[in-house]
């Protein structure tokens, strides 16, 4: 390959720099080519409707205060801006839980506690209240649903963080996949989405009570301290109890999503066969395993070594985000969610590494190797997205993070702002 490129070279008559950027725009463009949209999507993304439901009882209770909430808010504010609130204020909470627990294990100052349950709960309420004033601002998009179900992807993996620290259970391997009792349900619910063309979120989802229960627990944690974690409670550890639990809601979340599709299949309303939405499974269940290899037969010191256990953490938490941002894109833009991601071959390098660590007794240093990743597909991951906003936005001749001088205008000789009901 690189005599052929050396020749190729000399026959173009190009200096090496020139060569090295040449090909390097080819490896760039292949990286970031789904950022880029066709012009079907892009008329498919101007045509988008949401349609859905949320039967849960929690967000009855929660109706008020959002209603109160969303009068309170400027007309002119984008929901997006909204969004992106809420999403400073969960990273907010996962920020200061690592900085004053890194190990994820020690006893947290109870006003941590306390700072991460009014994090975790203004995520909550901003992600219910850029919808009303979404509708309210007549403003709703379907990068409005992207954006906030990307945001979503992504908060997910701090909001675990939180828990992790707050039930004192350190960077051990069944910590590290931990977040995945918040990645599954997520998946399913926009799996589910996908197929269906609907979200119909049951009276007890990840979204509302999920959440909840999180930002309870975290209040526990403020008014009688972390150590109420370490309880036994008729033998049983009070946090390895709040452990099962969110397994069990997990895993119910799931099997409801599961049956929803499957009824679909028998009744004809999904199109594909029976394996194509099983197939769409397969980056997530990849991610799963290569966390599974790469954590496997480690003790807890060994992950807290250069604390390459968040290091995975956040590596699965940044891929888990392009998954979900790519199938959310997907449904919206009516394509096909692929199941091969380039950045996908970094936790595979990872596990593979652990193996020749396991079998053959030498491998390249695995904590530098999982931050050099985590540092890529950063990079990665902050380049893909712009790229993309930019290019949705300009499809949709709407701004980021503000309402055009147009939907100003709309809303000025408008008597009164749309009705903000779900």
């Amino acid at each position: 390959t690189v005599s052929v490129l050396y020749w190729k070279r000399r026959r173009r008559r190009q200096t090496p720099v020139q060569c090295g950027v040449r090909h390097g725009w080819v490896v760039m463009s292949c990286l970031f080519s789904h950022a880029y949209l066709t012009e079907s999507q892009k008329e498919k993304l101007r045509g988008y409707r949401y349609a859905g439901s949320d039967a849960s009882y929690l967000l009855r209770l929660y109706r008020p205060v959002l209603e109160w909430g969303v009068e309170q808010v400027g007309l002119f504010v984008s929901p997006n801006l909204i969004t992106l609130l809420g999403f400073i204020c969960v990273n907010s909470a996962a920020v200061v839980t690592l900085a004053n627990c890194p190990r994820l294990d020690e006893r947290m100052p109870q006003w941590v506690y306390f700072f991460n349950a009014l994090g975790i709960w203004a995520y909550q309420w901003l992600d219910n209240l850029d919808g009303k004033q979404a509708r309210r601002t007549k403003s709703s998009s379907a990068f409005g649903e992207l954006f906030d179900h990307g945001v979503d992807a992504y908060a997910s993996t701090s909001a675990a963080l939180c828990f992790i620290a707050a039930l004192q259970l350190g960077t051990t391997p069944l910590s590290v996949l931990t977040p995945f009792l918040v990645y599954f349900p997520f998946f399913f619910a926009t799996w589910e989405q996908y197929w269906l063309g609907r979200m119909d979120l049951g009276v007890v989802n990840g979204a509302m009570e999920g959440i909840f229960s999180l930002v309870v627990s975290m209040f526990i944690g403020a008014f009688f301290g972390g150590d109420v974690y370490q309880a036994d409670i008729g033998g049983i550890r009070v946090g390895e109890a709040a452990s099962a639990a969110c397994v069990v809601l997990a895993v119910l979340c799931v099997l409801g999503n599961i049956k929803s599709v499957s009824a679909g299949l028998k009744w004809g309303e999904v199109q594909g066969g029976n394996m194509a939405p099983v197939k769409q499974a397969i980056p997530l269940l990849t991610l799963l395993g290569c966390t599974y290899v790469t954590t496997y037969g480690l003790t807890k010191e060994d992950l807290a070594e250069s604390s390459q256990g968040i290091g995975l953490i956040l590596i699965n938490g940044l891929l888990f985000g392009e998954i979900g941002t790519d199938l959310t894109l997907s449904h919206l833009s009516g394509v096909r969610f692929r199941t091969f991601f380039v950045s996908f071959t970094l936790p595979v390098v990872i596990s593979l590494n652990r193996l020749s660590q396991i079998f053959l007794l030498t491998s390249l240093p695995q904590p530098p190797l999982i931050w050099a990743s985590a540092s890529l597909l950063f990079a990665f991951t902050i380049i893909y997205k712009g790229i993309l906003i930019k290019s949705i936005t300009s499809a949709l001749g709407i701004n980021f993070l503000s309402l055009t001088p147009e939907q100003k205008a709309r809303l000025i000789r408008s008597d009164s702002p749309a009705d903000c009901s779900p």
